[in-house]
This record gives C-alpha cells, sequence and structure tokens, in this order.
C-alpha cells in the first residue's frame, strides 16, 4: 500500500471519494497495529497547525485534515455541491466554507450548515439540480504524533 502524499498545489484537481468509507476502499495495511486498530497513518500532527487545513492524497483519494482546537477532523477534500477544493476555502471553528460556491459543512459530522449562500429562485433551482447532501467524514485519532484515519462515520439521520 502506497503513504499518504500531501497535495503541492492548491489547484490539484483529482476526484474526490466515491462509495464506501476508507477501511472498505483501502487493502488492510501491513503493519500489524493499522490491522487491529482499523486507523491508517496520514501525517505528522504538527504538519497542520491549530486553525489551519491540509489536503492529503491516499491512494488516488484526496482527503481534508483540519486542526480544529485539540483534535483533527478528516473529510473528503472535495465538496459534495460542485466540487470545490475545500482545503481552499475558509475554516471557522469546526465549520468549513467552500470556495466556489460558499457551501457549508460542519466536519465534526458532514452536516450541512449552508448549500450555497444563493437566494430565491436561483437556490430552489440549484437544490433540485443538485439536492443537498452531507460531507463524508472519517474517524480519526492522533497516535505518538501521528494523524491517522479510520472508517467514514455513519451519516447523522435528517428530519
Amino acid at each position: 500500500m502506497r503513504g499518504p502524499t500531501v497535495l503541492g498545489s492548491p489547484a490539484n484537481t483529482g476526484g474526490g471519494m466515491r462509495g464506501a468509507g476508507l477501511i472498505d476502499l483501502y487493502p488492510i495495511p501491513s503493519k500489524e497495529e493499522d490491522v487491529v486498530s482499523g486507523f491508517i497513518e496520514l501525517m505528522h500532527a504538527d504538519e497542520v497547525p491549530p486553525g489551519a487545513m491540509k489536503a492529503v492524497e491516499l491512494d488516488g483519494h484526496e482527503l481534508l485534515i483540519a486542526h480544529v482546537g485539540d483534535v483533527f477532523l478528516v473529510a473528503d477534500a472535495r465538496c459534495p455541491h460542485l466540487g470545490g477544493h475545500l482545503v481552499q476555502g475558509v475554516l471557522v471553528g469546526s465549520v468549513v466554507t467552500c470556495p466556489r460556491h460558499h457551501s457549508q459543512f460542519d466536519l465534526t459530522d458532514g452536516h450541512v450548515v449552508r448549500w450555497t449562500d444563493w437566494t430565491g429562485a436561483v437556490l430552489t433551482i440549484g437544490e433540485l439540480a443538485r439536492h443537498p447532501r452531507p460531507l463524508r467524514v472519517y474517524e480519526s485519532e492522533v497516535v505518538e504524533g501521528i494523524v491517522m484515519v479510520g472508517a467514514q462515520k455513519l451519516p447523522i439521520a435528517t428530519p
């Protein structure tokens, strides 16, 4: 299994994750402790300062790592609305705003805070064309200074 790669260009246009969670998509890591824990190493925690985000590629899939308070949150790096590269967006607390159409997602559970900043008929048409859906987020932990990613978190129930 190839290790993660920090994406060098914020303009990287690779595709986001599709389908099941990371554990379903990736082969079992060769290190015994990773097999037992179900987590995969991403990067050193000190590479993402508090309040910052970084995109990494893991076996062809882009992930966003955000350092929020004392935790690291991991999500798909692409907005599910129109594919904006979230690392180019704005992080306020645990909410990331997409740079394309200002969709907002809470990185703790992936729920949609705001689908776009459009209003009126444009918003209605936009929601019909691309119905709001949560951002995929993943379990994460820090072990001995290394940010680790696990399975996709279950989506939150919507009323």
